[in-house]
């Protein structure tokens, strides 16, 4: 099975995101405008929960706090908004919990047995613009906001998680490429076989 939607790989995505921050420090945007370096803005999570919650329950997730859950025949999808300490704006998580390992209602980012972040599932210019949308202290509307921010979900984030929904696709996906998913410990050796 390909992984078309899925642009790169693990690491060369975690690289070229290390070499943007480094150009987004050095050139300056990493402040703001009293030339503080930027850290987490309290709130920013549930001001960015706030702006897509109707729209994720429309796609048929239920809301708990900062998280989301799409329950299926073998599996929970859950989309989570993370606060971030040393960015303004929060991290969008994607995971999938399954049935197979437990019986857990609401399971947090940390009882997934296969997460990612949104930006791991997007090209380069579409995880720097991510970053830009979950950003507060921006002047983006909005309304702009809350539709690019769920165009990205819909189109890349949502896709995955029906992908990783299915214990036997999920490991199909898995074997093609490794790196689209960080996998749990517990799940690692049913969805990651070591190879022959």
């Amino acid at each position: 099975m390909k992984t078309q939607g899925f642009p790169g790989s693990r690491s060369r995505l975690r690289a070229i995101g290390v070499a943007l921050a480094v150009i987004w420090v050095s050139s300056g945007l990493a402040h703001n405008s009293q030339e503080q370096p930027m850290t987490m803005v309290p709130g920013a999570a549930a001001t960015i929960a706030e702006l897509i919650a109707a729209s994720l329950e429309e796609a048929g997730f239920v809301r708990n706090g900062l998280s989301w859950y799409r329950y299926g025949a073998e599996s929970i999808e859950m989309i989570n908004i993370q606060p971030a300490a040393t960015q303004p704006g929060p991290y969008l998580n994607l995971g999938v919990y399954y049935y197979r390992y437990g019986q857990i209602d609401a399971p947090t980012m940390t009882d997934c047995h296969v997460d990612t972040a949104l930006n791991m599932v997007l090209t380069t210019p579409q995880a720097f613009r991510e970053m830009e949308l979950l950003n507060p202290t921006n002047d983006i509307p909005s309304e702009i906001r809350r539709t690019e921010l769920m165009d990205l979900i819909r189109r890349y984030g949502i896709p995955w998680l029906a992908a990783m929904a299915r214990f036997e696709a999920a490991r199909a996906l898995l074997a093609d490429n490794p790196e689209i998913a960080h996998v749990s410990a517990r799940a690692r050796a049913d969805l990651q076989p070591p190879r022959k």
